[in-house]
């Protein structure tokens, strides 16, 4: 268990789990007790769940005065999916229970208990395996009672032992969780760093002197124009990201090696994903790279793109088809071809507007999601190529199990107000129903920098090539 990876510890009697928690501090491991009461767990804030958790000691029988069952599993799924983030991932359950390991059922009831969380779990919470360690040589009556609170240094010895062998190393995963840890400590530092320029005062006056040293973090970032009223998130995390990917980056970490019988079984669009799209979130804020849903009213009226509800397949066959007579005529006849492709907006506003809040107009590329169904319709040369550099995809991506392409056109370069009071009265007579401003569009998600990096490299070239008129 690395030291500073992280663990809950669920158990409905105050005595025993503080006997794990003892042991976990022993080996300097920072552990979470959560004492199990249906009130308390029903009281728990939905809004501070814990993430990176990589081990729960779990008490088997946590409501039933006899044998454990489904109740009991029930009541601990609850207590998991209350306290864990929707995105925590792998866990290494561990059963604290006079019967985990029963004299004529073994391992039956830790095991019911696995399959229940494996089965009921969403698949961020879920445990990966699981590991048993008996608390009745600790108990009472020796068999069903609560932990002694006398227990010889000989038993607080051997339990402080039970913990530390009861995790199974999955090396990969052991490697993983030092990447993790090496990431919480590259943060405490850069946060290490920045105070080390605030000098000793009153609070009042730390306050003004870190406050300070943020402004001018962020000013570096987004330089001149940036003002001390305005919102600075946006570019301190940009720069604290950096800062913080720099220290990781160049940390000793430990050895990462995989088995020789390494199994490849991830298929690419699912790497791809993880590499390139963040799914949309309360958490994503809008930036460069979000991507919108096309807006639901009946005209969307973008200045020099208007397209209607009846029309918008023969726009997108305009925009992504081209002129292959052939594809177009397909298309048509794809009775599922809406349902396969969808038209979106993709954000290129500069970053320095975002950070800003100075995007009066955002820029926008006009795109189409496209599954892998109606691939056919755009691709030419066996699912190769697209017809013309002014379009550009992602890889293929995966969520769930669509697979799809976000495609771009270079040609299709829209702005949409940020709020309304943008709209001129004379716009809204000439022009209705204008598009929605910014905030009412429904977000899809994010494309990573990465991938966003590349698309506005793409993009510059198209905008600004001279062209070459020649005769031959």
């Amino acid at each position: 268990m690395p030291h500073r990876g992280r663990v809950v510890v669920i158990d409905d009697k105050t005595e025993d789990g503080e006997a794990i928690v003892r042991s976990l501090w022993k080996l300097q491991v920072p552990s979470f007790f959560l004492h199990y009461d249906q009130d308390v767990i029903s009281s728990l804030d939905s809004n501070k769940k814990l993430d990176g958790i990589r081990f729960i000691f779990q008490d088997i029988a946590l409501v039933s005065p006899d044998f454990p069952g489904n109740d009991d599993y029930s009541a601990a799924a609850a207590g998991i999916d209350r306290i864990l983030d929707d995105n925590n991932g792998p866990w290494l359950l561990i059963t604290w229970s006079t019967w985990g390991n029963d004299p004529q059922l073994g391992n039956r009831y830790a095991q019911e208990l696995f399959d229940y969380l494996s089965e009921r779990l969403p698949s961020g919470k879920r445990p990966y395996q699981y590991a048993v360690i008996d608390k009745r040589p600790y108990a009472e009556d020796r068999e069903h009672g609560a932990v002694r609170t006398d227990l010889s240094m000989e038993e607080k010895n051997r339990l402080f032992h039970n913990v530390q062998d009861s995790i199974t190393p999955v090396e990969s995963l052991e490697s993983l969780a030092h990447w993790e840890a090496n990431v919480r400590s590259s943060a405490s530092r850069v946060l290490h760093n920045l105070w080390n320029m605030v000098p000793p005062s009153s609070p009042q006056e730390l306050n003004k002197s870190l406050g300070g040293v943020l402004y001018q973090l962020a000013k570096a970032q987004e330089g001149s124009r940036l003002k001390k009223s305005d919102n600075l998130a946006f570019p301190l995390y940009q720069i604290l990201s950096s800062m913080l990917y720099d220290k990781v980056s160049h940390m000793n970490s430990a050895e990462v090696k995989v088995p020789d019988d390494v199994k490849q079984s991830v298929e690419a669009p699912r790497i791809n994903s993880m590499l390139h799209w963040d799914s949309a979130s309360k958490k994503i804020t809008p930036s460069p790279g979000c991507v919108y849903e096309w807006p639901s009213d009946e005209l969307v009226n973008l200045g020099t793109i208007c397209v209607s509800k009846d029309n918008i397949k023969e726009f997108i066959m305009d925009a992504f088809i081209g002129d292959d007579v052939n594809k177009r005529r397909d298309a048509r006849k794809d009775p599922e071809f809406l349902k396969n492709v969808r038209p979106i907006l993709f954000d290129i506003t500069p970053a320095c507007d975002h950070a800003q809040d100075k995007a009066f107009w955002r820029r926008f590329l006009v795109g189409i999601i496209v599954y892998e169904k109606a691939k056919k319709h755009f691709y030419r040369d066996g699912g190769k190529k697209l017809p013309g550099e002014f379009l550009k995809a992602t890889p293929k991506l995966q969520n769930g199990e669509d697979t799809w392409y976000l495609v771009l056109n270079s040609k299709l370069v829209v702005s949409i107000p940020d709020q309304a009071e943008y709209f001129s009265s004379r716009d809204r007579e000439q022009c209705p129903p204008f598009v929605p401003m910014v905030s009412k569009l429904e977000l899809v998600g994010r494309v990573r920098e990465q991938m966003l990096q590349e698309f506005i490299s793409w993009y510059g070239r198209m905008a600004t090539r001279p062209g070459i008129v020649s005769l031959s």
